[in-house]
C-alpha cells in the first residue's frame, strides 16, 4: 500500500502551471464578434482617438461660451444663425464673436466655437437666438479623444471580451483582437456504485454528482467539455477511457480512486499508462489528490468526495490557468470573523463561510460539512483560505472571502 506523498499547494500549482503553459498559453486572432467572452491574450492599444473630432452630445446651438457668459432668463444673450452642421457633415463655417450654429447630437463642432446650448434653452428670433441659460467652455461638447488616447490600453491580457469592450474597439477601428485558445476537458467518474442523475439509485447505488458539477465549474470559466463517463471500478476499463480522454482533451479530470484502498488504482494505471507528477496536496478538501501525464496531457486525480473533488479542480486548476492568462483572484470582499474555528496545521484550508451584514459591517462564519455533504453548500456565499502555517481563525480576525465562481466581469 503506497501513501501519499504530500507536497503543498504552492508547489502543485507550479507543477501544473509547468505541465500546462503549452495549451495554456497558445492563442490566435479571432474577429471581435466571435471573441464575445473569450479572454484577451495580448494588451490591446488604440490606434486612434475616441471621439476622433469634436461633437456635440445635444441638439442646439454651438457657439463661444464667452458670448453668452451672463445669459439669463431676465437678460438673454442673442446670437446670430450662421448655419447648420448635419449629422456625418464636416463643418464649412467658423464662428466669429456673437455667432452660432446649429448642431445635433453627434454634429462635428466648428471652429470657433467652444461650447452647445441646448435648444430648450433658446429661443429662434429669425436670423437670431436668444439665449436664457450661461455656459462653460465645453459644456455639451465631448472632446477629441477625450475618452480614449493613441496608444492608450483599452484592454489589458486577461480581461473578458465583453459588449461594450467590442463597441468601443469598434469606435477606434479594431475587428480583430488576439484571444487565448479554447481549453477542452473530459471527465471521468470512477465507481461501481455510481448511477446516472436520471436513474433510480438502489440496492447501494448513489447518483453520481461529480460528472455534472464538474462539467459545470469547467463550462462557468469558458472551458469546453468534450466528454463525461462513467467507468466501473476496473483497472483495464479505467486504463482505456483515460487513454481515450486524453487523446481527445487538453485536461482530463477522473473523480474517486485516489484515497488509499483495495479499489483505488489510480496511482497505479498513471504509472502503467503515464507518470505520476503528485501524489497527494496539502490541501483540505482534497489531500488524497493525484497528478499525472498521460500522452502528455495533464490528468487530474480528484477525489469521490463531490466537494473536495470542486474545490481541488477550482483550486489547482481553473484558477492556475486564470492566473497564466493574466486573471487575478480577487476576494469578493473582506469579512471579519464572528466565531473562533480551527483548521488543519500543515495544509492549505478552503473553509467555506456565510456572510451577514450588522450595522454596515461584513461578519462570516464557516459552514461545517459532514465528508459527503453537498447541498449545504447552497447556504455558502464564499470561502476563505487560511494558511497552512495557522491553527484556525479567532473572532475578530479580518479575511479575504473569495467567490467560488469565475470572475467573468472583473478581468
Amino acid at each position: 500500500m503506497d501513501f501519499f506523498k504530500v507536497i503543498s499547494e504552492t508547489e502543485s500549482k507550479k507543477i501544473v502551471k509547468d505541465n500546462l503553459t503549452r495549451e495554456v498559453l497558445s492563442f490566435h486572432k479571432e474577429n471581435i464578434l466571435s471573441a464575445l467572452n473569450k479572454i484577451v491574450a495580448e494588451d490591446i492599444y488604440s490606434p486612434s482617438e475616441l471621439p476622433l473630432y469634436n461633437r456635440s452630445t445635444v441638439d442646439g446651438y454651438a457657439c463661444t461660451a464667452q458670448d453668452v457668459y451672463c445669459a439669463s432668463a431676465s437678460v438673454p444673450a442673442f446670437l446670430n444663425i450662421k448655419g447648420t452642421v448635419a449629422i456625418g457633415e464636416i463643418p464649412t463655417v467658423t464662428l466669429k464673436k456673437n455667432e452660432c450654429c446649429y448642431v445635433s447630437t453627434g454634429s462635428l463642432i466648428p471652429d470657433g466655437a467652444n461650447s452647445v446650448v441646448m435648444i430648450e434653452n433658446t429661443e429662434k428670433l429669425g436670423s437670431q437666438i436668444a439665449v436664457y441659460s450661461p455656459l462653460r467652455q465645453y459644456e455639451n461638447i465631448v472632446k477629441k479623444g477625450e475618452e480614449i488616447a493613441t496608444g492608450q490600453i483599452v484592454a489589458k491580457r486577461g480581461e473578458t471580451v465583453t459588449p461594450f469592450l467590442i463597441g468601443v474597439l469598434s469606435g477606434i477601428g479594431i475587428d480583430e483582437i488576439s484571444v487565448f485558445d479554447e481549453l477542452s476537458v473530459s471527465i471521468i467518474s470512477t465507481g461501481d456504485e455510481l448511477a446516472s442523475s436520471d436513474e433510480k439509485a438502489e440496492n447501494g447505488k448513489i447518483r453520481d454528482i461529480n460528472s455534472n458539477l464538474l462539467s459545470a465549474f469547467a463550462s462557468d470559466y469558458g472551458i469546453k467539455i468534450n466528454s463525461v463517463e462513467r467507468v466501473k471500478d476496473d483497472e483495464k476499463k479505467i486504463s482505456e477511457a483515460l487513454i481515450k480522454a486524453s487523446e481527445m482533451s487538453d485536461i482530463v479530470l477522473m473523480s474517486g480512486g485516489s484515497s488509499v484502498g483495495m479499489k483505488d488504482f489510480t496511482l497505479k494505471i498513471f504509472e502503467d499508462i503515464g507518470s505520476v507528477l503528485i501524489h497527494g496536496v496539502a490541501l483540505k478538501p482534497g489531500k488524497p489528490s493525484v497528478l499525472g501525464k498521460i500522452n502528455d496531457k495533464l490528468i487530474f486525480g480528484l477525489p469521490g468526495n463531490p466537494l473536495a473533488a470542486s474545490l481541488v479542480f477550482k483550486d489547482l486548476c481553473l484558477d492556475t490557468i486564470s492566473e497564466m492568462r493574466g486573471r487575478e483572484i480577487k476576494p469578493e470582499f473582506y469579512a471579519e470573523c464572528s466565531v473562533n474555528f480551527h483548521s488543519t496545521p500543515g495544509r492549505t484550508t478552503i473553509q467555506p463561510v456565510t456572510v451577514k451584514e450588522e450595522n454596515g459591517a461584513l461578519y462570516f462564519e464557516p459552514v461545517f460539512l459532514k465528508s459527503a455533504h453537498i447541498a449545504a453548500m447552497l447556504k455558502a456565499d464564499g470561502f476563505v483560505k487560511i494558511s497552512p502555517d495557522s491553527e484556525g481563525v479567532n473572532v475578530g480576525d479580518k479575511c479575504a472571502v473569495y467567490g467560488f465562481y469565475n470572475y467573468k466581469m472583473r478581468g
